[in-house]
């Protein structure tokens, strides 16, 4: 049977469910909020680094590479004679590299993970207009994620990897860094990444539970990016189906409690992205993924994933009806997008992307 679940719901301390969402205090604007023209001068003053201590056109067009322990030989990028195909023209974030903390260069190991999901949330962005004016919108209303995430994608455009490191660890991930005399190993940031944007797509939880003593919350805000574990993808029409379930109460066991999901007031935005569990009965290969997706009423159709084998990530895209591979570290100094070919079945789909159908 497989095993899909929504983790971190705590009953006893639920999440204020009136509240717009996202929400963000005043206080966590102040600290964190990036303004989408954040730019490699900007980070000189506002990430407290030495006015001396900027970085060279080497530092940024060549990031310094990190020894990862996934290797594979040198491929090339194949010709493309369409210029309409902007998959191939865009940008392509660099393995490895480093981050600004306190005026000093932090060197970045396995990066892989991080680069991949990055990367297609990019792709996104530059290719889907209605997920573009969504993450605008958001940060028309101030919302952290948001501002934090056009700065990233404005930094791709300028290729300033080491700007894009450094907001993503220090405003997004808030990384820890012990020594920064030491390289940083950032392996498993692709989960918190998708948690420092989940509240860009809510979903409620409804549970109408019969004993009218039970203190359940009626609403539940949850967040897929961060809540949902699926072993499946096909299922997720069954887990998150907007028709009432028979359930036995999680807090008092009554039986006969009924539980449905639904949009927020907000309704569906034009994404959704969702991890995989990972485990013994996950079917979690490329060729268990379907192309169209029914969550919550709304259609959406695959747009990309991110893929792993032991200990290296890969992002897959799909493009005008062809599908192409990211690697940020094909064995040769630069990051390729190639034509897709199949992965062997010990390669694992770790995140999906999905677009709304149009």
């Amino acid at each position: 049977m497989m095993h899909h679940s929504l983790r971190r719901l705590e009953i006893s301390k639920p999440r204020n469910l009136h509240s717009r969402v996202p929400v963000v205090s005043d206080e966590e604007e102040d600290e964190d909020l990036v303004d989408p023209s954040y730019s490699l001068n900007d980070s000189l003053t506002s990430l407290r680094i030495n006015d001396h201590d900027t970085l060279s056109d080497e530092d940024n067009n060549e990031p310094e590479r990190s020894q990862e322990s996934w290797s594979s030989g040198r491929q090339s990028t194949p010709r493309d004679n369409s210029e309409r195909n902007i998959i191939k023209s865009l940008p392509k974030i660099h393995y490895g590299g480093h981050f600004l903390y306190e005026g000093k260069k932090v060197l970045l190991n396995n990066t892989c993970n991080l680069d991949s999901i990055q990367q297609l949330l990019y792709y996104l962005y530059k290719t889907h207009d209605a997920t573009q004016q969504f993450i605008r919108n958001h940060y028309a209303s101030l919302t952290q994620n948001s501002a934090n995430l056009i700065a990233i994608f404005k930094n791709f455009d300028s290729e300033n990897w080491a700007v894009v490191r450094t907001i993503t660890l220090l405003k997004m991930l808030k990384m820890p860094v012990a020594d920064p005399g030491l390289p940083l190993n950032i392996y498993g940031s692709e989960e918190r990444f998708l948690h420092s944007i989940c509240n860009l797509v809510p979903i409620q939880q409804i549970t109408d539970c019969p004993n009218r003593r039970c203190d359940i919350p009626k609403i539940v805000t949850l967040f897929p990016m961060k809540d949902l574990v699926i072993s499946d993808p096909s299922s997720i029409s069954d887990i998150l189906s907007v028709n009432n379930k028979s359930i036995k109460c999680p807090l008092c066991d009554s039986k006969y409690t009924e539980q449905r999901y639904s949009w927020t007031q907000y309704g569906s935005p034009p994404f959704f992205c969702f991890p995989i569990a990972h485990g013994d009965n996950s079917v979690s290969g490329e060729v268990d993924l379907p192309l169209n997706y029914d969550v919550l009423g709304t259609q959406f159709t695959l747009f990309g994933y991110t893929v792993h084998d032991h200990d290296h990530y890969t992002g897959v895209v799909l493009w005008q009806k062809k599908r192409y591979v990211y690697d940020g570290n094909p064995g040769g100094p630069s990051p390729i997008i190639r034509n897709h070919t199949p992965f062997p079945s010990s390669h694992r789909v770790s995140c999906v992307l999905l677009k709304k159908t149009e």
